[in-house]
């Protein structure tokens, strides 16, 4: 819903008061006439590189609660214990000390493995904070000794009193859930973070907790050592809710077994029998960010595939999610649908791209240019490389390791294995790229064999959305990693192919690249998919709320989401460049950048001003927030984009302005044209009354967007119809941005009632707005 921009009452307070005794022809300020609350109501109305995830951990007692209270501040929001439905940010916790041992618990629906020491738990246990468990998993409140002699003195429970484990294994799974009760279906969700509280990992890298969007990694992180007795502390917080499972490997090996009703031990820990070289560990409280729908704006959904066969199924599935038409090399933006590169259209002989192309091998693997596909709006960070060979040529040792997915081209870089992707609109190759965003990418990759070898990171400006792992393959098998979210919001894409680049390309000269081993994985890709790149916000009038121009030092307004988290009015002026850390960078025709001016701020509206001095022609506009997301649009500039304000904020209906009377004697009366009426929720007309003939009547109009009009010739108004007289038109004294015309009403027009305001501004015609004719 769109919100009343706003001045600030600094703003305000600056204007000066102009009197003229007679025809004025210059700007007038009236009196502070409820209209004119009702405007300047109106009126009112850059970044750290942030990484894929934030790691939290500690290794002993003190840094465990450090970092537990670190990830409950990045989390953000309130702590929503047992509220049985899903909240609106915030986070959950579990600490398992509500659970009841006896068995009377959750309904009497627990498995007691010790009498009153140790109770299997359900899978749908915590389905009211959001997580569903694959097996049912124990809890003791002894430290599991009960069930394990071996771990004595080694569990000290982090919040008393209880503590966690799984049974027959040392892995605990769980997959997260939209809050409910647990008699609700249980409904598939992704959290932004999970962390964990581990008890006794003596030993690194034994104990992990591995996220997962679906069946695709995003990373196993390793629980730090700490000492014997110690809590530790794990826990990952990505920047979009992206995580739908976790998998927990909690030491090196099943704490107890429980099979046909009897409790068997595991081995004991490693602090008490060093020789077995087990390092057995518990876990305590759980803390996640609220679980949201897989279809709120910034979730994703993940397709991976492991084999050329699969990789067809997971392709045409991608496809299939983007939904829409496939819109080829069509250069210029569309409407839905998605785009394809498969590389088969490269010439390879020297003469593609207009002959604006590097041979490497020739007729084998040639070098295109970053722009080469921007007709199909996507640009590359740096030139790379397109091969008919599979790269052989250039590196004997990957013969047979690329076979084509599509033939026959396949594409790789050189001097690096790693390269950016970035999301531009569809357009000519000569034209200026405008940034844009997608709501998904997905890549084939051949021949990748080793697990976290090859990924996609995705962001959206500076702030990743998250990595994923390309799954593992045979050798000279095709695998597929695609990533769709539900909303555009990636703008440019990391592809990590591989261990090491295939091979190197210096001062015209070909260098081989390494063979595989069991520490290399050499990969490259073919197909590319992407859902058609778009704008994610749009600037307009302030006045008409129209955008098909803007003009220099004109009041605009962006809209779009999560431009910030708070809202805020400028508090002082001259108006600030940033507020509540968002910025917006407007890059003009000539490819001069400058910062504008901001009055308000809000996550879905920005009111800005145009930079004075922004050249006529397309202007590119960045709107970064405060976390380093960026919005990006284009809007066309010109001289003037006439706009004329309305009291009730929309462009539309009674004007905002106000009469001025000047009668014979020279005194000058001004006269409100509307008022609020509350009874109807709405601005209503004060019929204007033109007087005696001896009288003239101006009326004041407010606007933006008209102030470098050619001259005073080039501004007609017709009220009801009728020329006016415009006596003056341009800047207002004192308040960025807003323009003034004052108009004589003419006397033809006596007696008409409502009638419409048609502003022309050489030759631009402004929306129409009313007042009333008595």
């Amino acid at each position: 819903m769109r919100q009343q921009p706003r001045y600030s009452a600094t703003s305000v307070a600056t204007s000066h008061e102009n009197r003229f005794a007679q025809q004025p022809t210059q700007p007038i300020h009236p009196f502070r006439f409820s209209w004119l609350c009702a405007l300047c109501v109106f009126l009112l109305c850059a970044a750290p590189n942030t990484l894929a995830q934030q790691v939290f951990s500690g290794a002993s007692g003190t840094e465990t609660t450090t970092a537990l209270n670190a990830f409950r501040t990045a989390i953000g929001g309130a702590d929503n214990g047992a509220a049985a439905t899903p909240q609106n940010g915030g986070r959950r916790e579990i600490t398992w000390d509500g659970v009841r041992l006896d068995g009377t618990d959750f309904n009497n629906n627990t498995t007691v493995f010790v009498a009153n020491k140790i109770t299997g738990i359900p899978v749908n246990r915590f389905q009211g904070r959001g997580v569903l468990f694959k097996d049912i998993t124990a809890v003791s409140n002894d430290g599991f000794v009960s069930a394990n002699a071996g771990v004595t003195g080694q569990f000290n429970a982090f919040s008393p009193a209880n503590t966690f484990a799984a049974l027959n294994s040392n892995k605990i799974e769980m997959n997260f859930v939209l809050v409910s009760a647990p008699t609700a279906s249980q409904v598939p969700a992704a959290t932004r973070g999970f962390g964990a509280i581990f008890l006794d990992v003596e030993q690194a890298n034994t104990s992990s907790i591995e996220y997962f969007n679906g069946t695709v990694s995003l990373g196993k992180f390793f629980v730090p050592a700490g000492q014997s007795g110690q809590t530790q502390f794990l826990g990952v917080l990505f920047n979009a809710p992206i995580v739908t499972r976790v998998v927990i490997t909690v030491g090196t090996a099943t704490l107890f077994n429980f099979n046909n009703g009897q409790v068997s031990a595991g081995i004991a820990d490693i602090s008490v029998n060093a020789t077995q070289y087990a390092d057995q560990a518990a876990t305590d409280d759980f803390v996640l960010a609220e679980p949201v729908s897989l279809t709120a704006a910034s979730a994703a959904s993940a397709f991976a595939a492991t084999s050329t066969s699969e990789a067809t199924t997971s392709l045409a599935t991608f496809r299939t999610v983007i939904g829409g038409a496939d819109n080829g090399g069509t250069a210029s933006p569309q409407t839905g649908g998605r785009r394809e590169i498969t590389w088969d259209g490269v010439r390879l002989d020297g003469t593609d791209f207009n002959n604006n192309t590097t041979v490497i091998v020739p007729n084998k693997i040639t070098g295109i240019p970053v722009n080469r596909f921007q007709a199909r709006g996507l640009l590359t960070s740096e030139v790379l490389a397109v091969a008919n060979d599979g790269f052989v040529s250039a590196n004997t040792n990957v013969a047979n390791q690329f076979p084509a997915f599509s033939t026959a081209n396949t594409f790789a870089g050189f001097n690096s294995n790693k390269y950016d992707v970035l999301f531009v609109l569809p357009s000519g190759t000569t034209a200026r790229p405008v940034p844009a965003a997608t709501r998904g990418f997905g890549v084939i990759f051949l021949d990748v064999e080793q697990a976290n070898s090859s990924s996609i990171e995705y962001f959206n400006g500076t702030v990743s959305l998250g990595k994923f792992f390309v799954p593992p393959g045979a050798s000279g098998q095709a695998q597929f990693l695609g990533v769709l979210f539900n909303s555009p919001v990636v703008t440019r894409a990391v592809v990590t192919a591989g261990t090491a680049a295939v091979f190197n390309f210096s001062n015209g000269q070909v260098t081989t690249g390494p063979s595989e081993n069991a520490t290399t994985d050499l990969a490259v890709v073919d197909d590319f998919i992407y859902a058609e790149p778009t704008v994610t916000s749009a600037s307009v009038s302030a006045a008409s709320y129209a955008g098909a121009a803007l003009a220099s030092d004109a009041i605009s307004v962006a809209f779009g989401a999560d431009f910030t988290t708070s809202t805020v009015i400028a508090p002082t002026v001259p108006l600030p460049t940033t507020l509540a850390g968002t910025s917006i960078k407007v890059k003009d025709s000539t490819n001069t950048e400058r910062l504008a001016p901001l009055f308000f701020v809000s996550p879905g509206q920005i009111n800005y001003l145009m930079p004075s001095g922004t050249a006529a022609g397309e202007a590119i506009i960045t709107i970064t927030s405060a976390d380093g997301r960026v919005s990006p649009s284009r809007s066309v500039i010109d001289t003037v984009a006439p706009g004329l304000f309305s009291a009730n904020s929309s462009g539309q209906g009674v004007a905002a302005a106000v009469a001025l009377r000047v009668k014979a004697n020279g005194e000058q009366v001004y006269e409100a044209i509307s008022s609020f009426n509350a009874a109807q929720q709405q601005f209503v007309a004060t019929p204007i009354d033109l007087g005696p003939s001896t009288e003239t009547v101006y009326l004041i109009l407010y606007g933006t967007g008209l102030r470098f009009r050619s001259g005073l010739q080039g501004v007609t108004v017709k009220i009801g119809g009728v020329d006016a007289t415009v006596a003056y038109a341009g800047g207002q004294t004192g308040l960025a941005g807003l323009d003034q015309l004052n108009v004589i009403v003419p006397r033809a027009v006596i007696g008409r009632g409502e009638v419409d305001i048609a502003l022309t501004v050489d030759g631009k015609a402004a929306n129409v707005v009313k007042v009333n004719i008595k």
